[in-house]
């Protein structure tokens, strides 16, 4: 069950698949422990009776209280797939009679399911667009195509009157593949699909990944209104090349072997267009069929039958005739029949489309930076707060070794033995692979502070990121990596396949950077480029901030106040922003907004005299004509006094407690 309630959630929950997840084995973990039954011996008949009991359970009622309800919400979707999973029939009852998997044709159409075929006379469509077919010279073209092609099929009809010709009568399998339009008096009007098909000379692969898209039943090129209305009352709607290529991945992943990775017209015919009617039924429940089939078909004998006329099977034959003929099916022929075995291209098509995350996630690469204290960190960590997350930070010894990983000494029982150990990068990128339907972050803190360029080594080229948010370009993984991602995601699958990689659309980098560092190992443009920047300015009108400086001799100052003075003087000192410090520089919060007189010295001081003043001639350490170091505020800084100079001199900030104290006695009664 929780793995069929997990594949339930990636279809119609998948933003919060992660919860509910969690949800659910933290309500086994709470049954179990009160000897109650576990969520897997649940069922709708009896859903009351658990339910009940469950929900007078002390650690249910803390935990869902303390997690803004989300065991409830967690049981509200268990039976609703429990509910969708009742609604599933095996074996599937046929919705109405004349329901069929056409392709592009009401007849059987073979010979001109051919990609030289299809584009041949796409090719004279365009070359004729906006004008009647039914010309001499549009025939003319034809036969001049059928020549080049040496075609067995008359494409022409030169033997009959003008106007028949292929397009008069087999052009409604142009217009279901998208290319041609529907006009009422007999003008070419190539699509915009159709038009780009030539201009561009797109590839095999980009047409069947348009296909997978927009092919739908049913076709309303070659349906009648009524079977169409059928259909709607129904609510079928199937796209078969999308829901085709979902089963080939599955079959991949689940299959032992490569002898297992292939599809035949029966299994098609008697498992998957029988299971099509419903879009609750899960991908696994196809493959589960189709192994089964394979060892006992006669068990599926009692399904119905959905190929009954004599030219149905090889109208759904045609399916496999195209993929095949577009390159994505491999076909070997044996004893025991056709077989149609999955290929690169195959793999290419489910790593770049039926892998794809069903949400509208969209990873990207971000660097907050800022001056130190401007909430960073804080923002990052809002932004990541409910998403898995790896946390990094860089300095200057980080590598690539501690990014990705490496080879490393580890124990195997008694033995020492070497063997590639992931680091946070890889560990990211398995996890986010596996889980598509979950935004995954790798969120890097002080990016800066390492050296990036050794860090990332060809790694970079990745964050080239397409419009859904995966990486544009792919590279070879070095042989260490590929092997280890090979033994977590399988040699097909599309995180490594042909040893290539690259950034799945779910994983978004981010990172914070201190402009104060930026010194220690600058990025070069062509690593900067590949990121978004969002500049963290300096909040001086931020309530949650409006701190208090306390001395230990009563003094106290408006810290946002002495932010503004102090930076204006770093600015005027350094000639850079870079420096300046931010409001959330001390975080005071937890010390009833007040920042003593220690915390001031050791971290605002501190910072001022070693990353800013120290070596500078016009300094806030120069005091009463003296030159100062951070020592002496541990030394001479009797009640406070040299602080209090320094604000006094350079700052010229005022004393809020003698301000109270003057408007207190001005308001006293005389």
């Amino acid at each position: 069950m929780f793995e069929k309630f997990q594949e339930w959630l990636k279809c119609n929950k998948p933003k919060s698949a992660r919860h509910y997840t969690s949800g659910f084995n933290t309500i086994n973990r709470i049954s179990s422990s009160s000897a109650l039954e576990p969520l897997e011996k649940w069922s709708l008949e009896n859903w009351d009776t658990n339910y009940n009991l469950l929900i007078k359970q002390k650690e249910y009622k803390e935990l869902n209280n303390s997690g803004k309800n989300i065991l409830s919400a967690t049981l509200n979707n268990i039976k609703l797939f429990l509910n969708d999973s009742k609604q599933i029939t095996i074996p599937p009852i046929k919705p109405f009679e004349e329901f069929k998997w056409r392709w592009a044709s009401k007849t059987p159409s073979e010979g001109i399911n051919n990609r030289q075929i299809l584009f041949g006379v796409l090719s004279v469509l365009v070359k004729h667009n906006k004008k009647k077919h039914a010309t001499q010279e549009f025939r003319d073209d034809l036969i001049k195509l059928e020549d080049e092609l040496q075609s067995k099929i008359s494409l022409s009809k030169k033997e009959r009157e003008i106007g028949k010709n292929i397009i008069e009568n087999s052009g409604q399998y142009w217009k279901a593949y998208g290319l041609l339009n529907t006009t009422s008096d007999g003008t070419i009007d190539v699509s915009e699909f159709g038009l780009k098909i030539i201009a561009e000379n797109i590839t095999d692969k980009a047409f069947i990944e348009w296909q997978m898209e927009n092919f739908t039943l049913p076709n309303l090129n070659i349906e009648t209104a009524n079977i169409i209305k059928k259909y709607n009352d129904t609510s079928i709607k199937i796209k078969p090349l999308q829901l085709l290529f979902k089963i080939f991945s599955k079959l991949i992943d689940k299959s032992e072997s490569n002898n297992q990775e292939y599809i035949t017209i029966e299994e098609i015919q008697n498992i998957i267009v029988p299971l099509s009617i419903n879009s609750n039924i899960l991908i696994d429940t196809y493959v589960e069929h189709i192994f089964n089939y394979r060892e006992t078909p006669s068990e599926y004998d009692s399904w119905p039958n959905y190929t009954p006329e004599a030219n149905d099977k090889r109208m759904l034959n045609e399916y496999i005739i195209f993929l095949k003929n577009f390159g994505a099916l491999t076909e070997y022929t044996s004893k025991k029949g056709h077989r149609y075995y999955f290929n690169d291209m195959t793999y290419y098509l489910i790593s770049n489309n039926t892998l794809k995350s069903n949400t509208t996630i969209k990873a990207d690469n971000t660097i907050y930076f800022g001056s130190p204290g401007t909430g960073k960190s804080n923002i990052v960590d809002s932004i990541t707060k409910n998403h898995k997350t790896y946390k990094t930070t860089f300095h200057p010894e980080y590598d690539y070794s501690s990014f990705v990983g490496g080879y490393k000494p580890s124990m195997d029982g008694t033995d020492i033995v070497y063997k590639f150990i992931p680091q946070i990068f890889t560990n990211a990128y398995v996890d986010a692979w596996q889980n598509l339907d979950e935004h995954y972050y790798l969120q890097i803190e002080e990016i800066n502070r390492g050296n990036c360029a050794e860090i990332f080594g060809d790694l970079f080229q990745l964050l080239d990121r397409d419009e859904n948010g995966a990486s544009k370009y792919d590279i070879d993984a070095d042989e260490e990596l590929k092997k280890y991602l090979i033994s977590q995601l399988g040699d097909k699958h599309s995180g490594i396949i042909n040893g290539k990689i690259k950034l799945p659309s779910n994983l978004s980098i981010i990172a914070t950077m201190n402009t104060s560092d930026q010194s220690l190992f600058p990025m070069d443009s062509a690593f900067k480029r590949r990121w978004d920047w969002e500049y963290m300015p300096i909040d001086y009108n931020c309530d949650k901030s409006d701190f208090t400086i306390k001395l230990d001799n009563g003094n106290t100052y408006e810290w946002l106040s002495f932010l503004k003075v102090v930076n204006k003087f770093i600015f005027e000192t350094t000639g850079s922003p870079d420096k300046q410090i931010g409001n959330w520089f001390i975080n005071a919060t937890n010390t009833k907004k007040i920042i003593n007189e220690k915390a001031f010295i050791n971290k605002v001081l501190f910072y001022l005299w070693n990353d800013i003043f120290k070596d500078e001639d016009d300094s806030l350490f120069n005091i009463g004509g003296e030159t100062m170091t951070y020592e002496d505020f541990f030394i001479n800084n009797t009640d406070s006094s040299l602080i209090v100079k320094m604000i006094d001199e350079h700052l010229k900030l005022t004393n809020q407690t003698e301000e109270t104290s003057v408007i207190t006695e001005e308001n006293e009664p005389t």
